[in-house]
């Protein structure tokens, strides 16, 4: 599945119940358009398949290894998350091609708001940083984003109004933990680069 990174809804958290091996995560989306058991949803990032839904609740069972590298095992009922659904095909890229396949857990460092934006300086896991190049595209929590800067073991975004307004990110405060898709691309360049040394 793939997705834009321009996050349509926001859910809410009902609950996270865990199972053996696994979660069931239900979440209550609003004015969702009609999807199907099967259907790939990113929820704050994460591809996951739809299980059931129930009226405006919606059911995902989030396997073990998806809880311990995202931060999907540690929402707690109320939460907001980010909500996009997969793209079809024939339908119209605005953002970055994101996959919701987080590569790790990222840390808000610092949060400075002025008129026109807030930029977050964000410190990644560390083997992850290869992969952050300024005007490089990286997703947080699903949202797609350009990387502003590189200062040491840290990069920083800017954050627009509209996203601010739209998605969970203008709630972060400084610790607060975030899924951290790296560019496909920048990915791939490096994989080469290392097969070619």
């Amino acid at each position: 599945s793939m997705y834009s990174g321009i996050i349509t809804h926001r859910g809410a958290v009902i609950s996270i119940t865990n199972g053996r091996g696994s979660a069931a995560l239900a979440v209550s989306i609003p004015r969702l358009r009609r999807l199907r058991s099967g259907a790939s949803v990113s929820i704050d990032g994460v591809c996951l398949t739809l299980a059931e839904k129930k009226k405006s609740v919606y059911h995902f069972e989030v396997i073990a290894e998806t809880l311990r590298k995202t931060t999907l095992g540690s929402l707690l009922p109320n939460a907001l998350v980010n909500v996009e659904t997969s793209l079809r095909v024939g339908d119209e890229v605005g953002g970055h091609f994101v996959f919701g396949h987080i590569d790790g857990v990222a840390t808000i460092m610092e949060s400075k708001a002025t008129r026109e934006e807030t930029r977050l300086t964000i410190r990644p896991p560390r083997g992850l940083l290869r992969y952050l190049a300024p005007q490089g595209s990286v997703a947080l929590c699903g949202v797609g984003l350009t990387v502003s800067g590189l200062m040491g073991a840290a990069f920083t975004v800017s954050l627009t109004a509209f996203t601010l307004r739209h998605t969970t990110l203008g709630r972060l405060r400084v610790g607060d933990r975030v899924n951290l898709e790296c560019d496909m691309l920048a990915k791939y360049a490096a994989s080469v680069a290392a097969e070619r040394r």
